[in-house]
């Protein structure tokens, strides 16, 4: 029972699996995956990043046809709840880890700790993002225009507190608690 258009990524993502297994077993120098496509592995089609998508092309059909056959797969990427799975991250937000599944659920791979620049960088968009629902429900403009100087592209504190009043004067029918 597979989803539709799944086959042929699951077979990318199986190969390109057991090639970092392989990697992981060398001792000498990596090889390039490149060079290596005569060997069985094939390297994994990124163009349908960029095309227009459906719902159909989603993660949720390799994970329902695991959950339901109890196919042991590993996902590169699933957002889910951290719960520890980024050591540095609060456990109550959601991150996109590496995941395994199985009848049992999706379980994130816990990667442990992330480079103090990278978990800075993802905490301040977690700032950010906590900030604008405080705001959000508080109706305070203290606290989003707080939170919009989180953002790295806003470089001036006027041109933010400008571009603030303009939207919230444009939004106002759709945000009474900032009236």
């Amino acid at each position: 029972m597979e989803g539709p258009g799944t086959e042929n990524r699951e077979a990318g993502a199986e190969r390109l699996w057991q090639y970092l297994r392989d990697q992981a077993k060398k001792e000498g120098p990596l090889e390039r995956y490149e060079a290596l496509k005569g060997g069985g592995y094939e390297e994994e089609q990124t163009q349908f990043f960029f095309e227009p998508r459906s719902w159909v092309d989603t993660l949720a059909f390799p994970i329902m046809d695991s959950i339901y056959t109890n196919k042991l797969r590993r996902m590169a990427a699933v957002n889910m709840v951290n719960n520890g799975a980024i050591a540095n991250l609060p456990a109550d937000v959601f991150v996109e880890c590496p995941a395994s599944v199985d009848s049992s659920g999706c379980r994130l791979i816990s990667i442990g700790v992330l480079p103090r620049p990278l978990a800075a960088f993802c905490r301040r968009d977690i700032d950010l993002a906590e900030m604008t629902v405080e705001a959000a429900v508080s109706g305070s403009k203290k606290v989003i225009l707080q939170a919009m100087l989180l953002d790295p592209v806003i470089d001036s504190i006027t041109v933010a507190e400008k571009v603030l009043d303009a939207m919230l004067k444009a939004n106002a029918a759709y945000l009474p608690q900032f009236s």
